[in-house]
Protein backbone atom coordinates (compact mmCIF):
# COMPACT_ATOMS: atom_id res chain seq x y z
CA UNK A 1 0.00 0.00 0.00
CA UNK A 2 1.31 3.42 -1.04
CA UNK A 3 1.73 6.09 1.66
CA UNK A 4 -0.31 9.23 1.25
CA UNK A 5 1.68 12.40 0.64
CA UNK A 6 0.67 15.93 1.42
CA UNK A 7 0.06 18.19 -1.56
CA UNK A 8 3.05 20.41 -2.29
CA UNK A 9 2.86 23.92 -0.93
CA UNK A 10 2.62 26.48 -3.71
CA UNK A 11 5.07 29.34 -3.29
CA UNK A 12 4.73 32.30 -5.68
CA UNK A 13 7.86 32.78 -7.74
CA UNK A 14 7.99 36.55 -7.86
CA UNK A 15 5.10 38.50 -6.39
CA UNK A 16 5.71 42.13 -5.52
CA UNK A 17 2.06 43.05 -5.00
CA UNK A 18 2.26 42.99 -1.18
CA UNK A 19 5.41 45.09 -1.19
CA UNK A 20 3.87 47.49 -3.72
CA UNK A 21 0.76 47.93 -1.58
CA UNK A 22 2.95 49.12 1.30
CA UNK A 23 4.61 51.71 -0.95
CA UNK A 24 1.70 52.52 -3.29
CA UNK A 25 0.78 55.93 -1.84
CA UNK A 26 4.42 57.08 -1.89
CA UNK A 27 5.00 55.80 -5.44
CA UNK A 28 1.77 57.35 -6.75
CA UNK A 29 2.58 60.70 -5.13
CA UNK A 30 6.08 60.70 -6.67
CA UNK A 31 4.74 59.85 -10.13
CA UNK A 32 2.06 62.55 -9.86
CA UNK A 33 4.70 65.08 -8.80
CA UNK A 34 7.00 64.30 -11.74
CA UNK A 35 4.13 64.24 -14.27
CA UNK A 36 2.58 67.41 -12.84
CA UNK A 37 5.84 69.30 -13.34
CA UNK A 38 6.72 67.51 -16.62
CA UNK A 39 10.14 67.00 -15.03
CA UNK A 40 10.99 63.77 -16.80
CA UNK A 41 14.57 64.77 -17.64
CA UNK A 42 16.98 66.57 -15.32
CA UNK A 43 14.28 67.31 -12.77
CA UNK A 44 14.54 67.72 -9.03
CA UNK A 45 13.88 64.01 -8.46
CA UNK A 46 16.73 63.02 -10.79
CA UNK A 47 19.09 65.27 -8.87
CA UNK A 48 17.90 63.78 -5.56
CA UNK A 49 18.46 60.29 -6.96
CA UNK A 50 21.97 61.15 -8.16
CA UNK A 51 22.98 62.53 -4.76
CA UNK A 52 21.37 59.66 -2.86
CA UNK A 53 22.88 56.97 -5.08
CA UNK A 54 26.34 58.58 -4.92
CA UNK A 55 26.09 58.58 -1.14
CA UNK A 56 24.92 54.95 -1.13
CA UNK A 57 27.89 53.95 -3.34
CA UNK A 58 30.34 56.00 -1.28
CA UNK A 59 31.39 58.21 -4.19
CA UNK A 60 31.33 61.95 -4.81
CA UNK A 61 29.26 61.95 -8.00
CA UNK A 62 26.59 60.01 -9.83
CA UNK A 63 25.17 60.68 -13.29
CA UNK A 64 21.74 59.27 -14.10
CA UNK A 65 21.38 58.24 -17.73
CA UNK A 66 18.48 57.26 -19.95
CA UNK A 67 19.62 53.70 -20.67
CA UNK A 68 22.20 51.00 -20.10
CA UNK A 69 23.50 51.66 -23.60
CA UNK A 70 24.22 55.28 -22.69
CA UNK A 71 25.91 54.09 -19.49
CA UNK A 72 28.21 51.76 -21.44
CA UNK A 73 29.02 54.55 -23.92
CA UNK A 74 29.86 56.96 -21.09
CA UNK A 75 32.02 54.32 -19.39
CA UNK A 76 34.00 53.84 -22.62
CA UNK A 77 34.49 57.59 -22.97
CA UNK A 78 35.56 57.91 -19.33
CA UNK A 79 38.07 55.09 -19.83
CA UNK A 80 39.54 56.89 -22.83
CA UNK A 81 38.49 54.18 -25.29
CA UNK A 82 38.55 55.57 -28.81
CA UNK A 83 39.04 54.84 -32.48
CA UNK A 84 41.49 52.00 -33.06
CA UNK A 85 41.27 50.66 -29.50
CA UNK A 86 40.47 47.00 -29.00
CA UNK A 87 37.43 46.18 -26.88
CA UNK A 88 37.07 42.51 -25.97
CA UNK A 89 33.60 41.36 -24.99
CA UNK A 90 31.66 38.10 -24.97
CA UNK A 91 30.23 37.23 -28.38
CA UNK A 92 26.76 37.38 -26.86
CA UNK A 93 27.10 41.15 -26.44
CA UNK A 94 28.35 41.85 -29.97
CA UNK A 95 24.92 43.09 -31.07
CA UNK A 96 24.91 45.66 -28.26
CA UNK A 97 28.38 46.99 -29.00
CA UNK A 98 27.47 47.56 -32.64
CA UNK A 99 25.03 50.23 -31.44
CA UNK A 100 27.47 51.88 -29.05
CA UNK A 101 30.84 51.81 -30.76
CA UNK A 102 30.62 52.70 -34.48
CA UNK A 103 31.87 54.90 -35.91
CA UNK A 104 34.11 55.59 -32.93
CA UNK A 105 35.52 52.05 -32.72
CA UNK A 106 35.27 49.28 -35.27
CA UNK A 107 34.59 45.65 -34.42
CA UNK A 108 36.41 43.34 -36.81
CA UNK A 109 34.48 40.35 -38.12
CA UNK A 110 34.99 37.09 -36.25
CA UNK A 111 37.18 35.70 -39.06
CA UNK A 112 39.73 38.52 -38.62
CA UNK A 113 39.82 38.24 -34.83
CA UNK A 114 41.01 34.65 -34.71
Amino acid sequence: MKAKTKPAMEVPYFDLTAQYELLRAEITAAIDDVCGKAAFILGEQVEQFEHGFAEYCGVKHCVALNSGTSALHLALLAAGIGAGDEVITPELLRFLWTFILPPRISIPPRSKRQ
